[in-house]
């Protein structure tokens, strides 16, 4: 016995002859009928530019597209890397010992400190070398910042005597 299929169509009318008995009627398309008519309508513009000659400036797009999303990432990764190797000093912390490493382009003439033991260092010539300790015999901060708000911080007169702590209990009389 043979069974013949036929009328199955392009899904247009879910293959039982355009009845409309079955309940869902015309003019929904589903999802296999959309990817055909769009594959359809794709091999018919494709065949037009082929046949107009026109189908190189689509080639060349898709080449260029496919030549930026690849060689541009590349290049730039390469240029890092190229960047970060001549601008990198590597060393080992004069204070602590430790090995690190340090882009220059990073470096400013604040103070930098180790990332393990917090100590000052400066770079010279590629190395780390130890910050020399800086004392001054100049006014601190803060008694600049506070100069003039209390009468203890008279300018000339250091200290008028011996400071005197004094401790008191207070009882009640009942």
């Amino acid at each position: 016995m043979v069974l013949v299929m036929f009328n199955r169509g392009f899904g247009f009318n879910r293959g039982d002859g355009g009845s409309s008995d079955g309940g869902s009627g015309g003019g929904k398309i589903n999802s296999d009928t959309a990817r055909l008519l769009g594959n359809i309508a794709l091999a018919i513009g494709l065949t037009y530019l082929s046949v107009t000659g026109q189908i190189g400036w689509v080639l060349d797009a898709i080449v260029s597209i496919w030549l930026i999303a690849v060689i541009v990432p590349i290049v730039g990764v390469g240029a890092f890397l190229w960047w970060a190797g001549r601008d990198i000093v590597q060393s080992s912390c004069p204070n602590c010992g430790n090995d690190f490493q340090i882009f220059k382009s990073f470096l400013n003439d604040e103070l930098q400190l180790c990332p393990y033991c917090s100590q000052p260092f400066s770079v010279v010539d590629d190395k780390f070398v130890k910050e020399p300790v800086k004392f001054s015999n100049e006014a601190s901060k803060a008694k600049q910042a506070f100069n003039g708000f209390s009468p203890g911080f008279k300018k000339g007169n250091v200290s008028s005597g011996p400071v005197v702590d004094v401790e008191a209990e207070v009882k009640d009389a009942d």
